[in-house]
């Protein structure tokens, strides 16, 4: 008896706790509520914005800019992107990556992730908070799970209750409002409650739950409840507002690692004492009322902005001649009499509307500044609006595009934050919850086949066992808009780099001065800031692996250093030897050039020699002592052409020469003359040409000089040499 009391004060104890908790967190939330409302009222245009009920015109800046930022800062729906927390070379981690990747995005796109993504960007851009939920329902039939969906639901801001404190990690509860039905409360009532009061919900838009109605429709009566998630206890209660009392009380069966199945709430415009966020309008309401205010009255002046006029009474051909249609003549009775009153100006006096003019011009600069100050504060710059001046420069136009979106850089960096946390508790729920053949399904896995089936068996089990190993991430601005331009420009950009890199290293590889895992780690560095990198990572360590199963076995260090010294060596020989053949090529074109120097004093010589054989036979000089003339001549050109060879330089070679291709020389005859020792005259053909046709290439060698003719007989003493002495006169 005395535990079942116990047991009644602890329930009793707890239905008070929670109605106190909840009850705090309406009044805290109470007046942030009602200035939704009336920015939900603007944005519909529900309410007029001025007190003066006569005005009525109104400029709704508040939907301008909350379109065109949310426009700015979601229009994609994200992409998960798994990858290992540790990035080493698992087979199975790598298929387990790609698996839960798979199931993520067939989620994402069966269950419709971007309608309640959206909705929770709306709420953030004008309310300044937005709470998503992710919902597990499991189909079971016959006892066994059949199907299992995990949805995204958007919250509806007076749906939500949080603890009232400054922080939220100090937050201990959530709760989800719920107008259940007496059907579904019945399915939620196991302690039995009685005395539950059922209302007719109405204006649901609005949020006014438990308008009381004497005679409700039992068909649409509802109760309202709060789903209450104990973190501190890890239980689920659920809790009846019409009674304050606990309808029913659970374990937490999800088993999540943050235990609540909500992400962070994307907050902004936070305080460090309050965990109730201040919406944008509230920063610029005045400004916008005001512009509301010049509105109006703009819309009264030009109202007023009407041509008016009087005319005399006895003129009513000038009534008629406002009233006339095009090119309608009008008799005048009195027309010269009329014409001395100044005609038609002195007739009508119009009423001034240049003060009207004046004001208007006024009102609409006055309006334009504060569209400026608005657009200022909320920070949405001329060109997100698409809006340049022409006067100014490119630089300064791309100043502005670079510091006019940094509060939306913001934002959008905090959607994707919001929306990688609900995609991490998706993936908790399907890895936790989820049948096997089930997953195997959204992955595209077939288990009928053998091979298949053994890689999603180890998947799954580094998934269960190792789950914490991986990393959830949204690919980077697949939340925004794709610049087409951007894209191309990137992707030029990375196409260049890889053909760079590999034009540059690639020689090394095939060389194996280089080794193929440093040029691959390279080129996985250079890919990852890019969008779309992951596949080409994959591919990357598909070659890598490859190469590392197949290569041979690298080679001693010291064995690689003597390789590149003996290539080393190798190559400075053949530069010698190239550098010797080109100075021997040069030693060549010298030696045939003084051979041909030689050929034209050899030539010479001949002339001389037939001269003289001329003026010896006019003369009756005695050939013998010219002949030892010439054989002295002989000699000295033979010596010079000796000393000539002997005086230029050989080159040597830095290896053992290779044999050259040489002439015939006849036995007996020095390579260097051609003759031998003391031959007088010399013999050999007849004539220049043969004698200057060198074998090639050849040692510097005298060509053999025509024979000399015989010598003439010696005239009679008598005749015309007589009287001369033989051996007097010189030679000429």
């Amino acid at each position: 008896m005395e535990e079942h009391e116990t047991e009644i004060k602890k329930v009793r104890d707890w239905d008070t706790h929670w109605h106190t908790e909840i009850d705090k967190s309406k009044r805290v939330q109470r007046d942030y509520w009602s200035l939704c409302d009336r920015i939900t009222d603007i944005i519909r245009d529900r309410k007029e914005l001025v007190s003066d009920d006569e005005l009525t015109g109104k400029f709704n800046i508040l939907y301008t800019n909350h379109k065109l930022t949310c426009a700015a800062v979601y229009q994609n729906p994200p992409k998960p992107d798994i990858r290992r927390r540790f990035m080493d070379r698992d087979p199975a981690a790598k298929e387990a990556a790609e698996v839960l990747e798979r199931a993520l995005s067939y989620c994402l796109d069966d269950y419709d992730f971007s309608t309640p993504l959206k909705a929770a960007v709306a709420d953030y851009d004008l309310f300044s908070r937005a709470v998503t939920r992710i919902i597990y329902e499991p189909e079971v039939k016959g006892g066994t799970i059949v199907k299992q969906k995990v949805k995204t639901r958007h919250i509806y801001r007076k749906d939500f209750l949080h603890e009232a404190v400054r922080s939220w990690d100090d937050v201990s509860w959530i709760a989800f409002g719920h107008d259940l039905s007496k059907e579904r409360f019945d399915e939620r009532n196991e302690r039995g409650l009685e005395g539950i009061s059922f209302t007719d919900t109405e204006d649901v838009q609005t949020g006014s739950y438990g308008t009381a109605d004497l005679n409700p429709d039992p068909q649409f009566a509802t109760t309202r409840a709060w789903e209450i998630w104990d973190k501190r206890r890890r239980k689920i209660i659920w809790f009846s507002e019409s009674v304050s009392q606990i309808m029913s009380e659970t374990d937490d069966v999800l088993e999540l690692s943050g235990f609540w199945p909500i992400a962070r709430p994307l907050f902004s415009n936070l305080t460090n004492d309050s965990l109730i966020p201040i919406p944008e309008y509230k920063v610029y309401q005045d400004l916008a009322a005001e512009m509301d205010l010049v509105t109006s009255r703009i819309s009264a002046l030009t109202k007023a902005l009407k041509l008016k006029g009087l005319y005399a009474k006895e003129n009513p051909e000038v009534e008629r001649l406002l009233r006339a249609h095009h090119l309608e003549m009008i008799p005048v009775e009195d027309y010269y009499g009329l014409a001395d009153k100044g005609g038609i100006e002195g007739a009508l006096l119009f009423m001034p509307l240049g003060q009207i003019i004046e004001a208007l011009n006024q009102l609409y600069v006055n309006r334009d500044q504060l569209k400026q100050t608005i657009f200022e504060i909320t920070g949405l710059g001329d060109l997100l609006r698409g809006v340049s001046d022409p006067v100014e420069s490119a630089t300064a136009q791309r100043i502005k595009g670079q510091f006019g979106t940094l509060r939306l850089d913001e934002k959008r960096r905090a959607i994707e934050r919001y929306a990688r946390d609900l995609i991490e508790i998706k993936a908790d729920l399907i890895v936790g919850h989820f049948e096997p053949h089930l997953i195997a399904q959204m992955a595209n896995y077939s288990l009928d086949d053998p091979m298949t089936a053994e890689r999603f068996g180890a998947a799954l089990s580094v998934l269960k066992d190792r789950y914490a190993e991986f990393r959830i991430d949204v690919e980077t601005d697949s939340t925004i808009a794709v610049n087409t331009e951007i894209e191309k420009e990137a992707t030029k950009e990375l196409l260049e780099g890889l053909v760079g890199l590999m034009t540059g290293l690639g020689p090394a590889v095939a060389a194996g001065q280089l080794d193929l895992t440093v040029l691959l780690e390279l080129a996985r560095v250079a890919i990852r800031p890019f969008r779309g990198a992951r596949s080409l990572e994959n591919l990357i360590d598909d070659i890598q692996g490859t190469a590392q199963n197949g290569a041979p076995q690298q080679p001693d260090p010291a064995q690689v250093l003597m390789q590149l010294e003996t290539q080393k060596q190798h190559g400075q020989l053949q530069l010698a030897i190239q550098k010797n053949q080109s100075e021997m090529q040069k030693h060549q074109m010298e030696m045939i050039e003084k051979q041909e120097d030689f050929r034209a004093k050899l030539v010479e010589f001949e002339m001389r020699l037939a001269e003289l054989r001329v003026k010896a036979d006019v003369s009756g000089i005695n050939f013998d002592e010219v002949s030892l003339r010439a054989q002295a001549e002989w000699e000295r050109l033979q010596q010079q052409a000796a000393m000539t060879a002997a005086a230029t330089p050989q080159p040597e070679m830095p290896v053992q020469p290779q044999p050259q291709s040489m002439a015939p020389v006849p036995p007996g005859v020095p390579p260097t003359t051609g003759m031998a020792p003391g031959q007088w005259p010399p013999q050999g053909p007849v004539g220049h040409a043969a004698a200057m046709t060198p074998a090639a290439p050849v040692s510097p060698v005298v060509p053999p000089l025509p024979p000399v003719p015989p010598a003439a007989p010696v005239p009679p003493s008598g005749g015309a040499g007589e009287g001369r002495t033989r051996g007097k006169h010189p030679l000429p």
